[in-house]
C-alpha cells in the first residue's frame, strides 16, 4: 500500500537506524510497503549499508535508484518508479512512530476528500532548547497544514502526479509542495510524532538556525525565489 521514498546525499550514519525503524512491526502494523532509496551519488557506505539491510531475511523490497542532488529531484525519481498508492516521503535521520503506517491509512479512510498529510516532530536529541521549535512546529502542522519534510509528508500517487510533484528547487519544496497539496483536496495530520535529528540546530546553534529558518520563510512569503534564499540556509 505505500511506497517509502527516501532521499539519501552521504547518509551512513542514520540509514541504518531508518531502515530498522521502518521494519518494525509496531510501525508497520501489517501493512505491505516498498522502500525507494534515492541517491545522489553518496561517496561514503550509505549504499552499502542500504545493500547490507536489503539482502537480510526480514527485508522488504528495496530500490536504489541514482538522481541528480536535490531532495525535490530525489523524490521525484523515486515517486515516478513507486508501485503503490501512496507516497511517504522520509529523510534518511527520521524514525517513524508506532501505528504510523496505520494511522496514514486511517486518514486517508476517513475521509475520501483527504488526499494527504504528515505526522507531528519532535527531535530525538532532548533539551529544553528545542521546547519553543517544537511547540511552533506543531502549531504550523496542525493550525495551517503547513509541512517541512522531516514531518513525513504522505500523499496520494494520483495526486502527486496530478501536481506533477515537488518543484526542483535546493530549500522550501516540502512547503510549497504541502500547500499545493491544500489545493488538490483535504490534508490531514496524523496525531504521534515522527522522531527527527536536529543535527542541523546543533551545529548552526538552536537560535541561530531557528531565526535563519523564519527569515527564509518570511522571504519566501514576501516572494522572494527560494533559488535565492537557498545562500541563507
Amino acid at each position: 500500500m505505500i511506497s517509502v521514498i527516501i532521499p539519501t546525499y552521504n547518509e551512513e550514519e542514520h540509514i541504518l537506524r531508518t531502515l530498522r525503524d521502518l521494519h518494525r512491526p509496531q510501525v508497520a502494523g501489517g501493512i505491505d510497503f516498498e522502500i525507494i532509496i534515492s541517491d545522489a551519488g553518496s561517496s561514503d557506505a550509505t549504499l552499502e549499508r542500504v545493500r547490507e539491510f536489503a539482502a537480510g531475511p526480514e527485508a522488504k523490497p528495496i530500490s536504489i535508484l541514482s538522481s541528480p542532488r536535490g531532495r525535490g529531484a530525489q523524490m521525484n525519481r523515486a515517486a515516478e518508479s513507486a508501485r503503490q498508492p501512496v507516497l511517504l516521503f522520509l529523510h534518511a535521520d527520521i524514525s517513524l512512530p508506532h501505528g504510523a503506517f496505520q494511522g496514514i491509512a486511517a486518514k486517508l479512510n476517513q475521509d475520501s476528500r483527504t488526499v494527504g498529510g504528515a505526522f507531528l516532530k519532535r527531535y530525538r536529541e532532548r533539551s529544553p532548547r528545542f521546547w519553543i521549535n517544537i511547540l511552533l512546529s506543531w502549531i504550523k502542522t496542525v493550525v495551517f497544514k503547513s509541512f517541512w519534510g522531516n514531518e513525513g509528508i504522505f500523499v496520494l500517487k494520483r495526486t502527486f502526479d496530478e501536481m506533477n510533484g515537488y518543484r526542483e528547487w535546493p530549500l522550501l519544496e516540502d512547503v510549497d509542495f504541502s500547500h499545493r497539496m491544500r489545493r488538490q483536496g483535504r490534508v490531514a495530520v496524523v496525531h504521534r510524532a515522527v522522531v527527527a535529528s536536529a543535527r542541523r540546530y546543533l551545529e548552526k546553534g538552536v537560535i541561530d538556525q531557528g531565526s535563519r529558518n523564519i527569515k527564509i520563510l518570511v522571504l519566501y512569503w514576501l516572494g522572494r525565489d527560494p533559488r535565492k534564499l537557498a545562500k541563507w540556509y
